[in-house]
């Protein structure tokens, strides 16, 4: 991706990540994704939880296609 990458809400990424996340055979029934800081005093992030918990290889693919999506183009606001 070219250009600047935006700050969004973590309410905003959170939903965005459940989106993406939902498009992945198996993993139609989430209800929430909970995203964490990757690191203290950055706007980097990372998927922490799916809501259900997903198996292994669902969660290896639902985080995947979060990756390939979003982390790239978005960043987290706040502290």
């Amino acid at each position: 991706m070219t250009g600047e990458m935006t700050k969004e809400s973590r309410e905003w990424l959170e939903a965005e990540c459940l989106r993406c996340a939902k498009k992945v055979p198996g993993c139609e029934e989430l209800e929430r994704v909970l995203i964490k800081r990757s690191e203290k005093g950055t706007a980097k992030w990372h998927v922490d939880k799916f809501i259900p918990s997903l198996p292994p290889n669902l969660a290896t693919a639902a985080r995947s296609a979060v990756i390939k999506e979003l982390t790239a183009k978005y960043l987290l606001m706040g502290e």
